[in-house]
């Protein structure tokens, strides 16, 4: 089982006026816990881009958001993969209050895999392949 993937706390500047976090900021912090859980795996998001020339964009997103995130408050968020082909994989996440293991939200992502010279979906292979199936596999359960 993996281990959480990444652990944050809300801070001031992450804030609207009513001292919550502002919505779309979630997805800043999933993105977060998906770099670091692929770098556990071995798999820089740098390289992704830079060595191999792919990328994986959003192409749909869904977040539901179950309970309020406080000012000051820490939280846990866990991802596993959902699904995955040599296209592309859906990722999905739990974001829990840490003072009460509370669910606050979850959410999904579906990423394409893309060749960024031609600007157009790819299907991995080879090496590539075997390391996103590696990251694939490693997560594709929830953490205890």
């Amino acid at each position: 089982m993996p281990a959480p993937a990444y652990e944050g706390r809300v801070r001031f500047p992450d804030t609207d006026y009513a001292r919550l976090p502002f919505f779309g900021l979630y997805f800043y912090w999933f993105h977060h816990a998906y770099e670091d859980a692929l770098a556990r795996e071995g798999i820089r998001f740098a390289d992704l881009i830079g060595k191999h020339g792919v990328s994986a964009p959003a192409v749909e997103t869904r977040c539901r958001y179950l309970r309020p995130l406080p000012l000051g408050e820490s939280y846990r968020i866990d991802l596993r993969v959902a699904e995955f082909s040599a296209r592309g994989w859906t990722v999905e996440y739990r974001l829990t209050r840490a003072d009460d293991g509370e669910l606050a939200a979850e959410a999904e992502v579906r990423n394409r895999f893309v060749d960024i010279a031609e600007k157009r979906g790819t299907e991995l292979e080879g090496e590539l392949l075997e390391l996103a199936r590696r990251f694939a596999e490693a997560h594709a359960q929830w953490p205890a």
